[in-house]
């Protein structure tokens, strides 16, 4: 008997399922998540290890001496990954004051999450004044296997900076 491609029919089997394309099998059929797009319960969601926004600039470092006038990150809301001359990863140790091109520079308290852990939440401290963690915010941080990304939000003061460093 005849395998019947049910992909072919006028009603897609996988049209239920978001971003997802129908595969013919010997019998039956498969729902399989488009490229850049995973997994989640029944349903494909964008794969936030191919959707992020680059942090380049050398200026982000957590030795790069802050000029003037001292930048702040007032307008990241999202997921983003160090690279180039900014470093490949938040710093995790607490930098000088006016350092990453801020008066406050903000990094990584804790340990970046294994590949298995997903995505965690983390706390990213604020070194404002006298202590290394005046202030903290809470953000995700996702291993995606050679490179790390991280939800950042607006800080709760500027002038301020997340850190980048090799």
């Amino acid at each position: 008997m005849p395998d019947i491609n049910e992909c072919a029919a006028q009603a897609n089997p996988c049209d239920a399922v978001a971003n997802s394309e129908c595969k013919n099998t010997n019998g039956s059929y498969n729902c399989h998540c488009k490229d850049g797009f995973v997994k989640n319960g029944r349903n494909c969601e964008a794969d936030i290890c191919k959707n992020y926004q680059n942090l380049t600039d050398a200026e982000r470092k957590y030795d790069y001496v802050t000029g003037y006038p001292p930048k702040c990150d007032d307008t990241l809301n999202g997921w983003y990954r160090f690279q180039g001359a900014a470093g490949t990863k938040m710093v995790t140790t607490c930098p000088p004051l006016k350092r990453c091109d801020a008066d406050f520079p903000a990094w990584l308290s804790g340990d970046h999450p294994t590949l298995a852990e997903g995505a965690v939440k983390r706390k990213v401290c604020i070194h404002k004044f006298g202590d290394c963690c005046d202030e903290n915010v809470s953000i995700q941080v996702k291993n995606c296997s050679s490179y790390f990304i991280y939800k950042l939000c607006k800080p709760s003061v500027c002038s301020t900076r997340y850190c980048g460093t090799d």
